[in-house]
């Protein structure tokens, strides 16, 4: 973060290993690095520590607004309780913490979407343009966005007035894909992340 604010570009070759240096390299998660950064220099170790607490509190606040939401009680509470276990281990300060609130997020909005027809539903490509910048998790969000589409369908005669129904879901699914070329490498950067997913599965 400090050599990218420093030098106002993103460095396309490793610079700080010593046994393989300048050999080729794709920081996706630069944006993470200068948030970070960013924070330190100017309010120290507390700043960032203040930072994990605000995400934290961001992520309990979102599933416990999904209780709200009669079919989403029980995940409500699973989330809760996964969410403490995850903050008693790995409370540490590492891009996954804003994977985990923009997961809850996409949750909540297409939750309220669901119910409501909010179109608060827009937000999840904005989400997407910062998350493709921050973490690798943001390549689940179209299989998860596909997911609730198909949990949407209903069967018989109420199929196609269903399909019509997730119209305002789909535009938002195809926004979230172009979203995730709003990166400084664009297709490949999306292309490395997916053959980095494949050697780790």
């Amino acid at each position: 973060g400090r050599f990218i604010l420093q030098n106002g570009f993103i460095p396309s070759v490793n610079l700080f290993s010593f046994t393989e240096p300048f050999q080729p390299w794709m920081p996706h998660e630069w944006l993470f690095q200068i948030i970070l950064y960013g924070i330190f220099s100017h309010f120290g170790a507390i700043g960032v520590f203040f930072l994990r607490l605000v995400i934290f509190a961001g992520i309990i606040t979102l599933l416990f607004g999904l209780s709200d939401f009669p079919r989403m009680r029980l995940f409500s509470i699973m989330g809760l309780l996964v969410t403490s276990q995850a903050i008693l281990l790995r409370f540490d300060d590492r891009p996954e913490m804003f994977s985990a609130l923009f997961l809850a997020a996409y949750f909540w909005i297409l939750e309220k979407w669901r119910v409501k027809n909010s179109r608060v539903i827009w937000l999840i490509p904005v989400i997407q343009a910062l998350w493709v910048n921050i973490h690798g998790y943001f390549l689940i969000v179209l299989a998860f966005i596909f997911a609730f589409g198909l949990g949407e369908l209903r069967p018989g005669k109420k199929f196609i007035s269903s399909l019509i129904g997730l119209r305002p879901l789909l535009l938002v699914g195809v926004a979230s894909a172009a979203a995730c070329l709003i990166n400084p490498h664009f297709d490949r950067g999306v292309i490395r992340l997916f053959e980095i997913a494949l050697q780790v599965g």
